[in-house]
């Protein structure tokens, strides 16, 4: 049954490839995006080469800079894009939630963003590999939607058959799996408070960027549970 899954998951995302990108254009989402990325920036300018889980088309590298990278995903339609996108850089057609995934301990970063370890039936065993893959010390940064997520405006699993294989996971719940893993270093999220106004249709991402900054040092520090997504910033135990 989790081999049928996995395969319509990918036959899915095999058909949307080439349009994929466009789901994260509006300001919010860049905004969103900005400022995640300021602060995995740093993070790879210190530890160098990163392995990206569920790389999708390859958007990790359209806002970090990176001096070593290979990205994986199980979506061959999303690996020839990325290909497409980036063809300098090495990809791989891979199920990230295999255990026990077999990854050169070659990296000190990992990172699994725009949700794509939500979409997975055992997100444990993606930590435990994006664990695997680190040399000792290495950073770690993971974006983990929130069950408030399923119901965001014009995302794009409210117009999917997946939106149950992409389940939401509890703030406190996905913390005690992270841990498991890692030594939790940092975490923070965003509220809904944009996707519902209709300023942000008029405010430049610069802008909104700043205001999100300021939803990551409070809103999501104090009130997890009322954000749309979390991320996790940790290292190698």
């Amino acid at each position: 049954m989790l081999d049928i899954l996995r395969s319509d998951v990918a036959k899915y995302y095999d058909s949307v490839a080439n349009t994929y990108d466009r789901n994260f254009t509006n300001r919010v989402d860049l905004a969103e995006n900005r400022v995640i990325s300021q602060k995995i920036q740093p993070i790879v300018d210190k530890m160098g080469p990163v392995v990206d889980f569920g790389c999708g088309t390859g958007l990790f590298l359209d806002y970090c800079t990176v001096p070593e990278y290979m990205g994986i995903d199980i979506s061959p339609g999303m690996i020839e894009n990325a290909t497409s996108k980036h063809p300098t850089r090495c990809f791989r057609v891979t199920d990230m939630t295999i255990p026990k995934l077999l990854i050169p301990q070659d990296y000190g970063v990992a990172v699994s963003l725009f949700g794509s370890i939500s979409y997975c039936e055992f997100p444990q065993d993606v930590l435990n590999n994006m664990r695997d893959a680190l040399f000792p010390g290495g950073k770690v940064v993971v974006m983990a939607l929130s069950p408030l997520y399923m119901r965001r405006k014009g995302d794009i699993l409210s117009r999917t058959c997946f939106v149950e294989c992409a389940s939401g996971v509890p703030y406190k719940r996905f913390k005690r799996m992270f841990e498991d893993a890692f030594t939790l270093i940092d975490s923070f999220g965003f509220s809904c408070l944009l996707n519902y106004s209709p300023l942000f249709k008029y405010v430049p991402v610069s802008l909104l960027s700043q205001y999100l900054k300021f939803e990551a040092r409070t809103w999501g520090r104090f009130f997890p549970d009322s954000c749309l997504f979390h991320v996790f910033i940790g290292e190698r135990k």
